[in-house]
């Protein structure tokens, strides 16, 4: 990977590793990928169904916040 990735990845992975200027993009990957899974809702209860399409739960946020 080139060291600008590496950078981008280490910033969004938000890890104490880099303090120490230890690079380890792989370790960084997985981080990334984690917070990127928790941070996702994958499933909504929608009008008494439960959903597991991305749009409709991405369409369903943004008209509860919209209606707030």
């Amino acid at each position: 990977m080139s060291d600008k990735k590496v950078e981008g990845l280490i910033i969004r992975a938000r890890a104490r590793w880099h303090e120490h200027e230890e690079k380890n993009s792989k370790y960084f990957l997985n981080l990334e990928k984690h917070n990127h899974i928790k941070k996702h809702i994958r499933k909504l209860y929608i009008s008494g169904v439960i959903s597991t399409n991305p749009l409709s739960i991405m369409n369903a946020q943004k008209q509860f916040y919209t209606k707030l």
